[in-house]
This record gives C-alpha cells, sequence and structure tokens, in this order.
C-alpha cells in the first residue's frame, strides 16, 4: 500500500490530515489564509447578490375576485355619424369584453382609456385561441409581441352587424 493511499484513508476515517496537506501548507504558508479570505469573500458577495435582488422585485402578489361587474354607460354624443358614450369603473380592471350587436356594416367599434395603456388582439378570449398568449417565444428564443399596447384601440363591424374588443 502506497503513502498517499494510506493518508487518505487515514484521513475519510477523521485521522489527522495528513503529510500531503502539512508539505503543501508548508510550501505555501498564505495558503489557509488565502483560502479563508476567498471563501469569506464568496460568502458576501453571494449573500449580497441574493439581498440586493430581492429588493426590488418585479413579482407581486395581485389578489383578485372573479366578480362580473358591468360598466354604466352615458350618452356623450350624438350626431349622424358617431355615437359616443362613457363610463367609470369602481376598482381596477383586469379584462375587458366590449361587445356590439346589431350595428351598420363597416362601421367602426372605437374604445379609449382615460387611465391607463391596455393591451388588446383579436384572439384574446376566442374559442378558436388554444393557449394565446401575447408574449410568446420563437425559434431564436426570443419574445415576440403579438397584441397591441395603447390607449385606443378600434375594430371594424362585421357583415352581420357584430363586433367585440377584448383587452387586459
Amino acid at each position: 500500500m502506497s503513502s498517499d493511499f494510506f493518508c487518505y484513508i487515514k484521513f475519510k476515517q477523521g485521522g489527522q490530515v495528513g503529510e500531503p496537506m502539512e508539505k503543501a501548507l508548508a510550501r505555501n504558508p498564505n495558503l489557509l489564509r488565502t483560502l479563508l479570505g476567498l471563501s469569506m469573500t464568496l460568502i458576501l458577495v453571494l449573500g449580497y447578490s441574493v439581498y440586493s435582488a430581492s429588493l426590488d422585485s418585479e413579482y407581486y402578489i395581485h389578489e383578485a375576485n372573479l366578480q362580473q361587474n358591468n360598466l354604466s354607460l352615458t350618452s356623450i354624443e350624438q350626431n349622424t355619424n358617431s355615437l359616443s358614450w362613457g363610463g367609470t369603473s369602481e376598482g381596477s380592471i383586469s379584462w375587458v369584453n366590449f361587445t356590439l350587436t346589431g350595428a351598420p356594416q363597416d362601421s367602426t367599434l372605437t374604445i379609449t382609456s382615460g387611465g391607463e395603456m391596455w393591451w388588446s388582439h383579436p384572439m384574446l378570449g376566442s374559442a378558436d385561441a388554444d393557449n394565446f398568449n401575447c408574449i410568446q417565444g420563437n425559434t431564436d428564443f426570443q419574445l415576440e409581441n403579438h397584441c397591441e399596447f395603447a390607449f385606443t384601440h378600434s375594430i371594424t363591424v362585421d357583415k352581420n352587424g357584430n363586433a367585440s374588443l377584448r383587452g387586459l
């Protein structure tokens, strides 16, 4: 049995460190101080990175009830070419569904937000949209935005007089 193997077994069984480590420390007396300094520096750097990442987190908890609230609309303006209504909500709006029926063909439904910009896309809430998401990854591992983010969104009424505009 060689002496290196013997020292390894002795170390694993809880004995003394052995001759190779003693030789390394004898050749470089600063080795222990360097190893301790590097390990403390690593602990401090990693601790600070975890601390700073938890200070300004973009994640938040949002609690909402799933109650449907209808907006009360009041007529603002009416002339031969357009109708305008206005309404206010009592709380935060997380999903909107504007549906128009019996409108003249090729007329336009335009919704304007007075407070915040919002997302809209024809596939949002559609029965044909299986797992649709506004932001999806492509084959180059880049995120692509498929929805429109604006204050005003419009849709043209179809030949049956129906239009539906949904948004987040």
